[in-house]
This record gives structure tokens, C-alpha cells and sequence, in this order.
């Protein structure tokens, strides 16, 4: 498989317990459903490797202990700590709409400004995720939600935006 059909999900961050047992952090909504599928792809370079989920639990936020069958001992465990998890695009959930990596490099199209720059990053917060956006070098943060994103395109790597009065003027 085409690393372009995948997206990038998390990434290993350390051993967990004597069993093998890894912990993921997730960079996804919704890892929940993920994970339910019961398979994920571990980027061991050059190869996407699919690995079985034998069990796993939940830590917030977006954190999860996951015991992968056939790796029985921190040994094994450790040799995967820091690789990527991969999902391939048309195994994503149909409701989990754009991912965060997805997203990022997209066109941001005001209503009422028209473009105003492009996603370098999406920002997570405790209380609210933001789009980074970058316009002729400057900073703009738009808070992610249904009340301020009116579509996403994916076919034209565009993002359409409504903000209130005055909050794109705050950053140029």
C-alpha cells in the first residue's frame, strides 16, 4: 500500500507494564471507533506493518494503553516506541469527518474576507482545538467548530470559514 492512503493517527510513546503492553497518543477525535476495528498499521521504515489489538483502555486525553497480540514482553514492546500508527484512509470512520493531519497545508476561505492563508497546524487545547493559520507570515487562530467551519473540500484542499466581526482583524 501507497503511504498517500494513509493518515497518520499517533504515535507510540512508551512501554506500559511487563507484557508489552504500549501507550498511544492519538492525534484523532475519535480513537475509540479506531480502535474498535481492531487493526492499526505501525510504520516500521520503510514497511506499514498491521498489527492486531488484543485489548485496549483509554487514558485521557486521547491516550490509550494497547496490548497488541503476538508482542508479549517490553523487549518487543520497546522497538516500537516513537513509530508512527498509520490508518488507511478508507478504513476512517465515515462520521469522523477531516482528520487534523489531513487538514493541514488546506486554503482557508473567509465568507466575508476570501483567503486568508493556509493550515500550517492544528493547535489542541484542553478547551478548544484551533487552526493555525498563516497569512503573508502572520498568525491567525480560529477555533474549530460547527459554528465557524461551513464546509470542508477536499478535492480542492480547501477549508470554508465564517468568523465573527473583527477577529481576523485582531491578527493583521
Amino acid at each position: 500500500m501507497d503511504l498517500t492512503n494513509f493518515i497518520n493517527i499517533g504515535v507510540i510513546r512508551k512501554t506500559h507494564g511487563t507484557q508489552g503492553e504500549v501507550q498511544v497518543l492519538f492525534n484523532i477525535d475519535d480513537p475509540e471507533t479506531i480502535l474498535n476495528k481492531r487493526t492499526l498499521f505501525v510504520l516500521l521504515e520503510p514497511n506499514k506493518v498491521p498489527f492486531f489489538i488484543k485489548e485496549f483502555s483509554f487514558l485521557p486525553p486521547e491516550q490509550a494503553y494497547i496490548k497488541f497480540e503476538d508482542i508479549d514482553t517490553n523487549k518487543i514492546a520497546k522497538t516500537l516506541v516513537g513509530c508512527e500508527i498509520l490508518l488507511p484512509k478508507e478504513m476512517l470512520p465515515k462520521n469522523e469527518g477531516a482528520l487534523y493531519q489531513e487538514i493541514t497545508g488546506y486554503k482557508v476561505i473567509d465568507k466575508a474576507k476570501g483567503y486568508i492563508g493556509y493550515i500550517k497546524e492544528i493547535l489542541k487545547y484542553p478547551s478548544q482545538d484551533l487552526l493555525q493559520v498563516i497569512y503573508n507570515e502572520k498568525e491567525i487562530l480560529i477555533p474549530i467548530s460547527e459554528e465557524f467551519v461551513l464546509d470542508i473540500n477536499h478535492d480542492e484542499k480547501t477549508i470554508y470559514i465564517t468568523t465573527p466581526d473583527g477577529l481576523i482583524d485582531l491578527y493583521l
